[in-house]
């Protein structure tokens, strides 16, 4: 990839530690949510904030690599697939995480470290309070 998109918050340091680990440049980053501060599901699905990064805007980008912490019911990954429609020819989506039984209705271009129950709440050392 040329340039590495995190999902904002959970995916930005497994995208940090990709972008070195490839030697890859370029990195940006959009906010997506899913939960509330209760811990429960926003109505609606996935919802994005803002706009995407200007590099992808401007279609500066040949091959894009999404990263995420987990990926639960793929809502996130389809609506940021609607947002890149067109701005670049190439799009592979990884994440530490699946939280399905089926990767049916996920991008063609879709890795995953490990796959685990999806009634696992997942805590990661980066989400820690000081």
């Amino acid at each position: 990839p040329d340039y590495i998109l995190a999902g904002a918050n959970g995916g930005l340091v497994p995208a940090a530690i990709l972008k070195h680990a490839l030697g890859v440049e370029s990195i940006g980053a959009v906010q997506m949510a899913h939960y509330n501060r209760e811990r429960t599901r926003k109505k609606g699905g996935a919802q994005m904030y803002g706009l995407l990064p200007s590099p992808i805007r401007n279609r500066y980008p040949r091959h894009i690599l999404v990263v995420d912490e987990v990926v639960e019911t793929g809502d996130t990954l389809r609506t940021l697939e609607g947002e890149l429609d067109g701005f670049c020819p190439r799009v592979t989506w990884a994440a530490l995480y699946l939280k399905r039984h089926s990767i049916s209705g996920l991008p063609e271009h879709f890795f995953f470290a490990r796959r685990v129950d999806p009634e696992t709440w997942l805590k990661f050392p980066w989400e820690t309070t000081v």
